[in-house]
This record gives structure tokens, sequence and C-alpha cells, in this order.
């Protein structure tokens, strides 16, 4: 199994929080906390219903995702033909993602946090559990909204 396709799959996925929404994000502004809480709604949402257009409508267009050392994805273009490949063959549920670390700067959030996921085969019907760590950075747009700017995972191993 490709490691990417693990990692990957626990940004763009529905999120347990180990802390509610509100302590995790209690000392951002306003404004910020609003956008990654309405962002983390339509994660949901768009990743759950495997809709590519609407996932791709919350990411900037100069995305770049980089996990475990694999090829970097550039643009919408390169995320849009992992997504589309990936959703043909698995799906996942998020056991959890904890935020360890949250920081603002002027229109930019990050977020560090750890996560635990079971990965299911399609095909096969294989199980795999993983979990490692992801650095997140969410960028405002000139619209107001943050959106997914920069990803980059760290697989533990498990």
């Amino acid at each position: 199994m490709n490691k990417l396709m693990v990692i990957i799959l626990v940004i763009f996925s529905s999120f347990t929080w180990a802390k509610t929404d509100e302590q995790a994000l209690k000392h951002l502004s306003e404004e910020a906390r609003t956008g990654i809480l309405q962002y983390k709604m339509l994660e949901k949402k768009y990743y759950n219903s495997a809709d590519l257009t609407g996932l791709l409508s919350i990411f900037t267009d100069d995305i770049n995702l980089a996990f475990n050392g694999n090829k970097r994805l550039i643009g919408q273009a390169e995320v849009k033909q992992f997504f589309a490949n990936f959703w043909s063959q698995y799906t996942v549920k998020i056991n959890s993602v904890n935020y360890e670390d949250v920081d603002e700067t002027i229109g930019h959030v990050v977020i560090w946090a750890n996560f635990n996921l079971t990965l299911t085969n399609k095909k096969t019907g294989e199980i795999t559990q993983d979990a490692g760590r992801s650095l997140t950075i969410y960028k405002k747009g000139d619209d107001g909204h943050y959106r997914l700017w920069r990803e980059a995972g760290l697989d533990a191993g498990i």
C-alpha cells in the first residue's frame, strides 16, 4: 500500500477532535476561527460524499501536498488526479485527529495534528490501521475564506 495515499487521507476527511473545536481554536481571531470551522464542515461534506469538485473548491489553486518523502502534489490538477484514483480504490475511517498546536499569522492558520485512521481497500477488503502527524497551513483568500494551502504528513509507521 502506498503510504502517500494513507497519509493524505488524514487531512481530507472528517475529524474526531480530542479537544473541542472551541478549546483548540480559542486563541485565534474570530475571523480565523470561523473560517477554519467552516472549512472543516465543508471538507467533511465533500470528502464523505467523494465530491471532488467541492473538495477542490476549498483548496487554493497552488495547493501543495507532501507526505513521507513521496512525490509532492502541486496544484489542483495533480491533487484532482490523486483523489480520483484514490477514491476509486479506498474508503477511510478517521478514528481521531487531535490538534497539538494551532497558531495564526497574518492571513494564515497553522495547525500541527496527530491522527489515527482505518483504510479499507474496496477491491480486496483489506483493512489497514495507520497513524502519524500532519502540519497544515490554511491561507485566507481575497474573498475572506480560508482554504488549504500547504500540507505535510509524517507517517508513524504503524
